[in-house]
């Protein structure tokens, strides 16, 4: 048996032995907990742009979507969601270092 056929079969056997289970030598496992995406209103994207003192389209640049994407927002006829919504939630807990981060003011 090659030494490669080996370890293989030694891997499959130890998840085989994990799924049952079983302690796996050399395997440890974590769990994280990851915080959910907010779901953020109209009106909170509102408030929270004019808070910050940023225009649509500025606020569009930093979250890098579309200036529409943050006027149908603040609408109220689409939500953020994915990669914009985590840049707003990072807005909202850290508002000066997510700005001077992308924000270069004259």
């Amino acid at each position: 048996m090659s030494k490669l056929f080996k370890d293989l079969k030694e891997s499959i056997e130890g998840m085989d032995d994990f799924l049952n289970g079983k302690k796996v030598k050399g395997l440890t496992i974590k769990t994280v907990e990851i915080e959910p995406i907010a779901v953020y209103s109209a009106k909170e994207i509102k408030r929270l742009r004019a808070r910050l003192k940023l225009s649509q389209a500025v606020l569009a640049g930093i979250l890098g979507v579309t200036d529409k994407a943050v006027q149908a927002w603040e609408a109220g006829t689409n939500q953020p969601t994915g990669p914009a919504a985590r840049m707003i939630d990072l807005l909202e807990k850290k508002p000066e270092e997510v700005v001077s981060m992308y924000l270069k003011r004259a």
